[in-house]
């Protein structure tokens, strides 16, 4: 299936992945409400600091999911990342205690 923009490729990412856009957010280091904006198209002009957590995160391509080149991200992969991302944020958790 062809996904025309954006927020489609992103919301596509964030379901491959299992997370909500609250986890999104979270795990990537955005505001709830900057991942909320790209979702509803209000913001169709991602910087690529922003692409590039999200990607990281979801585990698709930077590329893909900005302009949707190459393939949308496969779930064991998208899983794979989301726990990389966990693991990161609890050591950077116990890192700060």
């Amino acid at each position: 299936m062809e996904l025309q923009g954006f927020p489609e490729r992103l919301r596509e990412a964030i379901a491959a992945a299992d997370l909500t856009i609250a986890e999104t957010a979270q795990l990537s280091g955005l505001a709830l409400s900057t991942v909320q904006f790209y979702l509803s198209g209000r913001r169709d002009n991602p910087s690529g600091e922003n692409v590039l957590a999200l990607s990281t995160v979801l585990g698709c391509g930077a590329g893909w999911l900005l302009a949707g080149e190459g393939d949308a991200p496969a779930k064991a992969d998208a899983l794979a990342a989301v726990e990389r991302a966990r693991v990161a944020a609890d050591v950077a958790e116990k890192g700060a205690a």
